[in-house]
């Protein structure tokens, strides 16, 4: 029934919705689709809607086609944004890339990444995601630690414009913004700072808001939604057990 309605919507809809018509609908688009194609073909009477039906299978694959092919060029775009990023961290003499990573090398991806961040796209972060499971896959933890610091790197600048805090200084919202924007090395200093002026209970707060805001503000599902979340996740976990640690003392 599903499949009906959308080959109707599709014999209804003008030529030039179509490509948005199948970008919504990617997933409805195997081998069960053209079989039902085909089905109604054979079956139905009408000379004119068999033509119908005939056509727009064949549009149907020429625009999977260019969108498949679309989709690999920009993944090749995005693999080498995220070369760039990563090998700023390389050593400048062996072109080696060691880890744990030091202060040169991370303040060299955020400068790679300041440079880039426009270019974070959703098929850079599918890339990201995909070389994290192939690193861990051949036992590349070092690559996976890399690959991981470039996505909270992104987060930091998606999160906080620029990572440059712009808050009123002394205050939980600009402690949130320095936490958010800054290397995970960092966390533990400023949270303790947050702790000594008792912003616990507003920065929580700040920070749950900024979470409600990439749940219920960008598109569900998303490689975006995804980094920020589970970044967020990790600054709320840190920040409640540095500001409980502050209590108990």
């Amino acid at each position: 029934a599903n499949l009906d309605k959308l080959i109707d919507l599709m014999l209804e809809a003008k030529e030039d919705e179509m490509p948005s018509l199948i970008g919504q609908n990617v997933m409805s688009f195997n081998q069960k689709f053209f079989m039902r194609i085909a089905t109604r073909n054979d079956s139905s009477t009408d000379e004119v809607q068999k033509l119908k039906l005939a056509e727009l299978a064949g549009m149907t694959m020429r625009l999977l086609d260019k969108m498949v092919s679309q989709t690999s060029n920009k993944m090749s775009d995005s693999g080498e944004v995220l070369q760039i990023i990563c090998a700023a961290a390389a050593d400048p003499v062996s072109g080696e890339l060691e880890v744990p990573l030091n202060y040169q090398q991370i303040c060299a991806m955020r400068k790679a990444m300041s440079e880039r961040s426009e270019q974070m796209d959703e098929a850079v972060l599918a890339q990201a995601y995909s070389w994290i499971r192939k690193s861990s896959d051949n036992g590349l933890e070092g690559m996976v630690t890399i690959l991981q610091r470039v996505l909270q790197l992104y987060a930091a600048y998606a999160l906080v414009p620029n990572a440059s805090p712009t808050a009123e200084a002394n205050t939980p919202t600009r402690s949130l913004e320095e936490v958010l924007s800054s290397n995970i090395e960092d966390w533990e200093r400023i949270l303790s700072n947050a702790a000594d002026q008792e912003f616990g209970g507003v920065f929580i707060e700040e920070l749950q808001k900024k979470m409600e805001e990439v749940v219920l503000g960008m598109p569900n599902g998303s490689y975006a939604q995804r980094v920020l979340a589970e970044y967020l996740k990790q600054v709320e976990d840190m920040a409640r057990k540095a500001f409980e640690t502050a209590q108990e003392i």
